[in-house]
């Protein structure tokens, strides 16, 4: 749920996953987003690839994520986009274990 009672739903429609070696490994998700909650729903497919990489040392995973925004063929600039994203969006990600309490009481 959104903000002025919009809603959005996101369903997974293709997933793939690629381990270039033990430490590394790349996921892609391509899913459909509706929103709604306007006079009429609006569509658009996203894709978002993400590159975690396992550092033993600091006990942690990075990522660099990119995630491509498509037009939906109702939106009139459509064939004007092409096959091409209409948004880039890049993050870094940091991914670190939970911290553990070594504190114990005794009674």
């Amino acid at each position: 749920m959104l903000r002025d009672d919009y809603q959005l739903t996101s369903t997974i429609t293709g997933r793939a996953t690629e381990t270039p070696n033990a430490k590394e490994f790349i996921t892609t998700e391509v899913f459909q987003q509706v929103f709604r909650g306007a006079a009429q729903p609006y569509l658009n497919q996203v894709e978002t690839t993400t590159a975690y990489q396992h550092h033993d040392e600091a006990r942690m995973i990075d990522a660099d994520q990119i995630t491509a925004i498509y037009l939906s063929p109702q939106d009139p600039d459509y064939f004007k986009a092409g096959e091409a994203p209409v948004a880039l969006y890049r993050y870094r990600l940091e991914f670190y274990p939970p911290t553990v309490s070594t504190s114990s009481s005794q009674k």
